[in-house]
This record gives structure tokens, sequence and C-alpha cells, in this order.
């Protein structure tokens, strides 16, 4: 049998919404639901990139339709059957309630965060293009990088390739805006594709393409906001081809960073490790009983036993399987390969974020980087890098692009 491309082509297409319907189900009791419309999903992805496997394509595609359907709508029910499985009286269609903006993750581009505080979106006009701030723990008075991923208005599109200019204005103090925002930095932010992707980068852009064409976010560096409180970020994006549109996205700078950052003392972690009783997908998410840990590369030694060597270390906090932007994956298989070429001089370690995906457990060792104690918001992926004396000398928010990461590890090992 042979899947018809349409299948193929609905897919690419459809795959930002899907993985968008499972996010809004994770803070709630749909999770379950929600990690098996994850998972057929991410066995679909690795058949699009498996040639000649059609028959598992088709049967998988089923399961991700039947998965949709698993989500329960805001009335509390499932979703209503397909038309030939419909039941001879069906419910009535309830109405989808609009969006809160204090929950919302639409327009969320890091793979989980358990809780949002600022709203997302664009200036509500009919801009073809809508923004998301993909940057976490941005904290005032530090210079250093801002991220920012930008769709299609029905988010079924990426904008990718090219540059974009940013304009920053300050909003005021968390819960007491301003009468008028403050002029802030500017910025051109070039294009950071996500790593294991084989782009040519000179391709004209900014422009529309399908999530399998291309997949990133545009970063700007050597950012720093000089105050805590509420941000605005400005982007105009001139699409190629199309018009010139200025959208705009509202973000939170910390007063102080509430994980891990650049200078601080790495956290001692004892992580779990392949052989010590842990369930294998407490230590990978992609991992279970009929399928082994994959990269055993990052899985060989805790942080703790690393930094009482004095190796440099690589430190990967993500959840391949239940990550919603589709980033967590590339970003540990870009690890996987640095560890591949410098495993004789640094240690490369995974942490897997959820030790039970359907209770809502957090590692213990990864919320050590990404929850401490105290803290309300969890986001990864993250990418700590730290030098033999034990401190973490550079950290990669959700994108850790493929150059940063090697100069990162370049510099800890020489």
């Amino acid at each position: 049998m042979t899947t018809p491309p349409t299948k193929t082509v609905f897919f690419d297409r459809a795959h930002q919404p899907i993985h968008e319907l499972a996010a809004t189900n994770f803070a709630g009791p749909d999770r379950t639901a929600a990690a098996h419309l994850l998972e057929s999903t991410q066995r679909v992805e690795a058949d699009l990139g498996d040639r000649g496997v059609t028959d598992r394509l088709a049967e998988d595609l089923t399961a991700v339709a039947d998965a949709v359907l698993a989500i329960p709508t805001p009335s509390g029910q499932p979703t209503p059957p397909r038309a030939e499985e419909a039941p001879d009286d069906p419910t009535p269609e309830q109405p989808h309630p609009a969006p809160d903006p204090s929950t919302d993750r639409s327009g969320r581009l890091g793979c989980g965060h358990l809780r949002r505080r600022v709203p997302v979106g664009g200036d509500g006009d009919a801009s073809p293009v809508a923004p998301s701030v993909a940057s976490y723990d941005l904290v005032a008075g530090r210079t250093g990088r801002f991220l920012l991923g930008l769709f299609s208005a029905d988010k079924s599109q990426l904008v990718a390739y090219g540059q974009v200019n940013l304009r920053f204005s300050y909003l005021g103090p968390t819960g007491h805006p301003l009468p008028k925002p403050l002029p802030g930095p500017s910025a051109t932010a070039g294009y950071d594709p996500i790593p294991g992707q084989h782009l040519n980068l000179a391709d004209p852009g900014p422009r529309l393409v399908d999530p399998s064409d291309a997949r990133g976010v545009y970063r700007a560096t050597g950012i720093t906001f000089d105050r805590p409180g509420i941000w605005q970020v400005a982007a105009t994006v001139t699409l190629k081809p199309g018009g010139t549109t200025t959208v705009t996205s509202p973000f939170e700078v910390l007063a102080s960073s509430k994980i891990p950052n650049v200078g601080d003392q790495a956290p001692a972690t004892v992580n779990p490790i392949p052989g010590d009783g842990t369930p294998a997908k407490a230590i990978d998410s992609r991992a279970s009983d009929s399928t082994p840990i994959p990269d055993p590369e990052l899985h060989r030694t805790t942080v703790a036993a690393a930094l009482a060597a004095h190796q440099p270390t690589v430190v990967v906090v993500s959840t391949p399987t239940y990550c919603v932007s589709r980033f967590c994956g590339p970003v540990t298989d870009s690890a996987s390969t640095l560890a591949k070429t410098f495993g004789d001089k640094a240690a490369f370690i995974h942490l897997e974020v959820w030790e039970d995906f359907d209770k809502s457990q957090l590692n213990p060792a990864a919320a050590e980087w990404i929850k401490p104690s105290g803290t309300e918001d969890a986001f990864e992926p993250w990418t700590f890098v730290i030098d033999r004396t034990g401190r973490i000398s550079h950290r990669f928010d959700n994108v850790a692009g493929e150059d940063e990461l090697q100069a990162a590890v370049d510099q800890v090992t020489r």
C-alpha cells in the first residue's frame, strides 16, 4: 500500500496545531490523552524521516487522528466522533470559550512550561505573522541573547531565513503599567535554525515555510534590559514574497535569575543513570520497556561525579517525547553528536524532565536545574556548559545553535 502524498502534506501543515492541542492539556486531568497524542505524533515524525515506510506511516497517522479525538473538548467530553462513527443522537457541539490570556499557551515556542504569566500574541490586526518570545529567564542588567519565533497567523507555517528588526520598549513594573512605554534597545535578529537541519542560510527571507522545510527562531545578541518588569518587542518583518508588517509581543524581565545562571556554581545533581533501578522512561522519555535508552553517551555518569572529577560538563535538560515545539529532540541530538567528538574531554549528560508525565511528576534531578525550590514556573529545553571549576560558563534557553554550543564547549575544554 502507498500512502497518498496528501496525507503527509496534511501532517506537515497540521503538526503545529496538533502539538498546541496537546500543550493545552498538560496542566489538567487530560495529561494521559495529551501524552498519547505526542507519542503517536512522534512516531509519524520518525516515519517521515524514514524513506519507504509507507504502511507504518498510514497506521501511525490513523493513531494520531484517534489520539486527537481522545482529547476532551471544553465541555469536558472527548472530541465528537468522526462522522462515520457518530451516534444516532449526538450531543450538540459546545461553543469554544475565548482563551484566557493568563493561561494561553497557543503561541509558546518553548517545549514545556507549567504556567504562564504574560499574554502572548500580536497587534490584533490582520497581520500575516504572529510572534512568540522564545527566551526564558531574562534578567535585568545581564547582557545576552534574545530569541523570537515567528509563525503564520494560522500557525500552520513558520517564518524562516533572512533577518528581522527588533525594537524593545519598557511597559512598566509587573502589574503596574506605565502611562506611556519607555523606549529601549533595538537590534537586528538573524535566523537561527534548530540543530540537525541542512539549510542554506543564504536563501532569501524572511519567508513562510512548512515546518518540515525549516524550523528555528530569530536570534539577537548583546541585548541588555536595564530594569525588571514587563517589556515588549516589536518585530518588523519584510516577507519575501509579501509586504512589511510589524507585530508585538510582551514578555517579563526578572530582577534576578530563578534558575542557575552564568557564573553560578553548578548543582551537584545525582541524576538517574541506567542500572540504578530507575525506569528507563524516567531517564529518557524516548525509552520504554521494549525500547532501550537512546544516546548512551549522555547517560553514563552523574553531574555530581563529573563535577567531583573536575570535568568540563554539558548538561541538557529536555524531554524529547513530550516536547511541544519539537526542539528538545534536536537539541538533545546535538549534544549527543558533540559527545562523540569531545567525549574524552568533557562529560555530556541528559536530564529527562519528567519522572512520570501522566502524574505530572518532574524528575528531581531536572527540577534542580529548571524548577528550584520556591519557583512557580518550569521551562525547557535548557543547555548548560560547566567549566573545570564547576561554574556555569554558558547557558542556552530553548534553542542551542550548533555554532554557539560548539564554541562554548571549545572554550571549556582548552
